[in-house]
């Protein structure tokens, strides 16, 4: 099922079972698909920028702008929002197309450090800065122009939604 098609499901359901405002609810779920819809687009946007899946940029990104060019995995993989595993296996891929180096850390002989190889920063020299004034295209040819306001509206969102979530949590510990 499309996710249009969910939502068209949802809302007949909302029809006929909820009393929930039918038209808000539509709204909502259109404006959080858009959203989504959003995020896609700016991940097919990096992807095609930088010939490398979006966690994979995310690393190499990081890497070229750490004020110490230096890594370790797990910041990594927190900087792509990966598992440490699937980070694991990123990097590996990363030195095998030399674009990275992994050494082991001096002070902490079980820890890796990882950098950039010379080709690594040759390819984000050439593509950080096609993708930064992509993103820059994005902001500018919006017919709403992105605002402060716009930010914090979605701040709110996400504020009330981990409020929502933490109180279904505590509700199903009691």
């Amino acid at each position: 099922m499309k996710k249009e098609e969910m939502l068209q499901a949802q809302l007949s359901y909302v029809r006929e079972h909820q009393d929930i405002d039918e038209s808000l609810f539509e709204r909502t779920m259109n404006w959080f698909l858009e959203v989504e819809r959003l995020h896609e687009m700016l991940k097919l946007l990096t992807e095609t920028i930088s010939g490398q899946p979006k966690g994979r940029f995310d690393m190499l990104r990081g890497l070229f702008l750490h004020h110490e060019g230096i890594m370790r995995p797990a910041e990594l993989a927190i900087v792509a929002d990966m598992t440490r595993a699937s980070s694991s296996h990123n990097l590996d891929i990363l030195e095998r197309d030399n674009l990275i180096h992994r050494k082991t850390d001096p002070n902490d002989r079980r820890s890796a450090m990882v950098s950039l190889t010379p080709k690594g920063h040759k390819l984000m020299s050439e593509i950080l800065p096609s993708y930064l004034k992509a993103i820059e295209a994005v902001a500018q040819t919006t017919s709403s122009p992105l605002t402060d306001a716009s930010v914090l509206r979605i701040k709110g969102y996400n504020a009330h939604i981990e409020s929502l979530v933490q109180s279904i949590k505590d509700s199903q510990n009691k």
